[in-house]
C-alpha cells in the first residue's frame, strides 16, 4: 500500500483496511477486511458469513464467495467451489436451503460456479479473487439456472 494509504487521520488512527473490535482490556480481534463487505441492492452483505455456512456444509470443499456486477443489483455473491475434497457436492438446492435457513435472501448466491480443479492462488498462497472476479462469466453455473431473487422472503 502507497504511503498516502497509511496517513493519519486526525484521530491518530490508521486506515488499514482490517475491521475488528476493541474489547474493554485493549485486546483487538480482526474480524476480516472492509472490502469483505458489499452491497446488494443497497443492502450490506459480508462474503465471509456465507463461507462460513458453507464450510460448515462442505468442509473438505474449497470454495469462496465473491461481488460479481449484476444488471439490477449492482453486485450480487457468487459461489466459486474448487475440486470437493470428498468428491461430492451437496445439490444447489440443498446449498441454497443452508443458506437461507441461517441468512437472508441477499445472501444466496446468484451465482455458484464450479472451477476444474483448485482455485487459482498467488505466489504467496493467498486466493487470487481477482482473478475469479474477472473469468466469472465464461465459467459455467453449477448445475441449474439462478433461482429467482425475489425480495419477499427476507
Amino acid at each position: 500500500r502507497s504511503r498516502e494509504g497509511f496517513v493519519a487521520r486526525r484521530s491518530g488512527d490508521f486506515h488499514t483496511g482490517d475491521r475488528g473490535i476493541v474489547d474493554e482490556s485493549g485486546h483487538v480481534t480482526l474480524l476480516g477486511r472492509s472490502n469483505d463487505v458489499f452491497k446488494v441492492g443497497g443492502e450490506k452483505v459480508d462474503r465471509q458469513t456465507i463461507e462460513t455456512v458453507l464450510h460448515d456444509m462442505m468442509p473438505d470443499t474449497e470454495l469462496s464467495v465473491l461481488p460479481v456486477p449484476h444488471d439490477v443489483f449492482g453486485l450480487v455473491p457468487a459461489l466459486f467451489i474448487g475440486a470437493p475434497g470428498n468428491g461430492n457436492l451437496p445439490s444447489r438446492a440443498d446449498i441454497t436451503a443452508a443458506i437461507r435457513s441461517r441468512l437472508p435472501t441477499r445472501y444466496v448466491p446468484a451465482y455458484f460456479l464450479q472451477v476444474e480443479g483448485n482455485l487459482p492462488r498467488l505466489a504467496s498462497g493467498k486466493l487470487d479473487r481477482a482473478m475469479l472476479i474477472c473469468d466469472y462469466a465464461s465459467m459455467r453455473d453449477y448445475r441449474n439456472p439462478a433461482p429467482s431473487r425475489d425480495r419477499e422472503s427476507e
